[in-house]
């Protein structure tokens, strides 16, 4: 099993419903590491890759589901189970965070996400980072059509957000 963590991550965190609204808290980097390692402790075999929530946001993080199934993980953090079937190397010809929550669901595994844990990013101002490499809205949108070209069955496009896709997949 393997854990990969961005190098350009700032906190780890987690949400906590406090009230009406939810608040987030910073934690530390072992405590997050062991809230990880029980993950792939306490999954079913059948579970394939987990992590955790795309967004800082609190308003993100939804009490009544703790864990989704089958939904995008953010690349920051990704825990892979890799004793069978697919593994995260060369071989496999994905482009993005996106495209590997796919091509797992696509090779018959699932997908658990715990939402109420975040890791907060500084793509564009940490060394290497995004903005080092990438070509703005350009690249969202080479990345936007090789999602809905390549999993047509996982993903729709947000009508909120131009070049921003809604992964539809929940089995």
């Amino acid at each position: 099993n393997v854990i990969t963590i961005d190098d350009d991550i700032k906190t780890f965190g987690k949400f906590i419903p406090e009230g009406k609204k939810n608040k987030q808290f910073t934690i530390s980097i072992n405590y997050f590491l062991q809230i990880l390692k029980n993950g792939f402790e306490k999954f079913p075999k059948c579970v394939k890759l987990f992590g955790v929530s795309p967004t800082t946001n609190p308003l993100f993080f939804n009490a009544k589901n703790l864990i989704s199934n089958n939904v995008f993980i953010n690349g920051a953090v990704q825990c892979i189970r890799v004793t069978e079937g697919i593994r995260y190397d060369e071989a496999l010809p994905v482009k993005c965070d996106y495209g590997f929550s796919a091509e797992i669901i696509k090779s018959g595994y699932q997908i658990a996400r715990f939402n109420y844990l975040f890791a907060d990013n500084d793509f564009d101002k940490m060394a290497g980072g995004r903005k080092y490499y990438s070509k703005g809205d350009t690249d969202r949108m080479l990345s936007f059509e090789y999602l809905l070209r390549k999993y047509p069955e996982y993903f729709k496009p947000n009508p909120k957000r131009q070049f921003e896709l809604i992964m539809k997949v929940n089995k």
